[in-house]
């Protein structure tokens, strides 16, 4: 075993028993529902003793990734091997929204196909068509996000002013998308140190932005999911016994009326690689991360492990591995968490992340964190993720009783139904909900 391995993976080591435990527990708790099959002939009698082979097509659990590279690549055939492998792999998308990106140029927002391009900014209509096609669900973001690297310029320092171009801007979107796309992140990393910088317009700063900014969520996006995202850096430091500072901000948020109704969490491991064992104390560690996972469930609103990033570091095989093997553990424990409904990786090629130039080794490229190489090879961390996928899928069969019923458990989501009777075959569809428990009645 190599240094490295022996460091990073030592609190999975150390614990693997209370993770184990944790995870099969949470997975047969949270994941999987009992569905209740009723098979009944024409004239509504039961059918005893009928075949039911039930096979799950589509999962309710939200597998993500950032399509920020849709149609971004040098070459077609890139271009190509991405569209293959998201819809391949994920069921879900995040979008990018975000405004100094989407409307360089106020007034001319880059919402259809032919816009101008702009690098990892595909424009709205692109994503939209190609996650339809392909089945996939879809988040926005972000809607507010007034970092010093995404801040549009043209915002007006006058907060009276700048809300209502706010206004203008969250009515475009929604009337455009928000009965396409289901889930928004409405603001993102607010806790971030750069927040601070006074030289922003001062409407970020105002004692009530936050409720403010969901209060105009609601107004235009009112069924649909509006996260507080936040980089609350699972299990480290940010952790102070029963409290982080991301808690307390939806605490208080909550408390004054807030019109968040759903939770979103970054796991970026954005840590040198020199300086890794040390964050790896509680990184990677299940007691850390199980602690948080708990304390977030809390307040009983559904959660997103939002951007996660893995690093590798280098095309070693030992250090993809290790990426690989973390990669597995921290997804299965995420998966078993109460109230968790989607995990989504961040970026899904090396070479292409956010702050340098493509195939280099700056900025964010730095870690080597994506699930495929530069070449689109794949790394074992992708292969990690469809082993979790694979194994997190129900097929089975089963018989029905006197009174026509058989009872199954299962992974949430849609389900092919084949049911055999001594008169043949019959196919159907039911859908397994987590939220809506209901008897499937299937006439043969």
């Amino acid at each position: 075993m190599s240094e490295r391995r022996e460091k990073v993976l030592a609190g999975f080591a150390k614990h693997k028993d209370f993770m184990e435990d944790y995870i099969q527990h949470g997975i047969e708790t949270n994941r999987k529902g009992f569905g209740r099959v009723i098979v009944k002939n024409a004239d509504g009698s039961p059918v005893k003793g009928a075949k039911v082979e039930l096979v799950q097509k589509t999962h309710d659990f939200k597998f993500g990734c950032n399509i920020f590279m849709l149609d971004e690549f040098e070459n077609e055939e890139k271009n190509k091997k991405y569209r293959e492998i998201f819809k391949k792999y994920f069921n879900y998308a995040t979008v990018p929204f975000y405004w100094s990106d989407l409307e360089p140029e106020y007034g001319k927002p880059r919402y259809e196909k032919n816009s101008p391009k702009v690098y990892r900014r595909p424009a709205p209509d692109l994503c939209v068509e190609y996650c339809k096609s392909n089945g996939l669900r879809m988040k926005g973001h972000c809607l507010a996000y007034d970092t010093s690297c995404f801040h549009q310029s043209y915002l007006p320092r006058n907060p009276r002013e700048a809300k209502k171009m706010y206004d203008r801007h969250f009515a475009e979107i929604a009337a455009r998308y928000a009965d396409v796309i289901d889930d928004y992140d409405i603001t993102n990393e607010l806790l971030c140190p750069s927040e601070l910088d006074v030289t922003k317009p001062p409407l970020i700063r105002e004692y009530d932005y936050l409720e403010w900014v969901y209060d105009l969520g609601y107004k235009y996006f009112p069924n649909n999911l509006r996260f507080l995202n936040e980089a609350a850096m699972l299990g480290d430091q940010w952790l102070r016994a029963n409290r982080t500072p991301y808690y307390m901000m939806i605490e208080r948020h909550l408390a004054k009326g807030g019109k968040c109704n759903a939770i979103s969490m970054q796991a970026h491991s954005f840590i040198r690689r020199e300086d890794e064992p040390q964050y790896a104390q509680t990184r990677y560690n299940p007691l850390a991360t199980v602690t948080q996972m708990k304390l977030f469930a809390d307040f009983r609103l559904p959660m997103q492990i939002s951007e996660v990033t893995i690093p590798a570091y280098s095309k070693e095989s030992d250090d993809e591995e290790i990426q690989a093997e973390i990669l597995t553990n921290m997804y299965r424990m995420w998966f078993a968490s109460a109230y968790m409904e989607g995990i989504v990786y961040w970026n899904l090629v090396d070479g292409y992340a956010a702050f340098a130039p493509q195939g280099s080794m700056d900025g964010e490229n730095y870690y080597c964190g994506g699930l495929l190489r530069y070449d689109m090879t794949e790394k074992p961390a992708l292969k990690a993720y469809k082993n979790l996928i694979d194994s997190w899928h129900t097929e089975l069969s089963c018989t029905t009783d006197c009174a026509g019923e058989a009872v199954f458990k299962g992974f949430f989501g849609e389900y092919d139904v084949k049911v055999t009777t001594e008169n043949g075959e019959s196919t159907h569809s039911v859908h397994l909900d987590k939220y809506y428990e209901r008897p499937f009645v299937l006439t043969v």
